[in-house]
């Protein structure tokens, strides 16, 4: 199971294991963030599951914040 910290609050840590749902807007968006990524960069750009990790949770805070597509509602 991996985690991933947030500033230095332990309650902030989240966990990823195999219950873990992530969104399907969100997943679309992470996967089209990577294939820019290597596109532009290298094929090995985003290489751990830590870096995907980090996309998914930035996606959703960034959702969370009326900055990203996905729901329209904040608009």
């Amino acid at each position: 199971m991996a985690e991933i910290k947030r500033n230095d609050n332990p309650s902030d840590t989240f966990r990823w294991d195999s219950e873990t749902v992530v969104r399907r807007d969100t997943l679309q968006l992470v996967e089209r963030a990577i294939e820019v990524a290597r596109r532009r960069r290298s094929v090995k750009a985003i290489e751990t599951l830590e870096q995907v990790q980090f996309l998914v949770e930035y996606v959703e805070y960034l959702r969370t914040c009326g900055n990203v597509g996905g729901d329209s509602s904040n608009s």
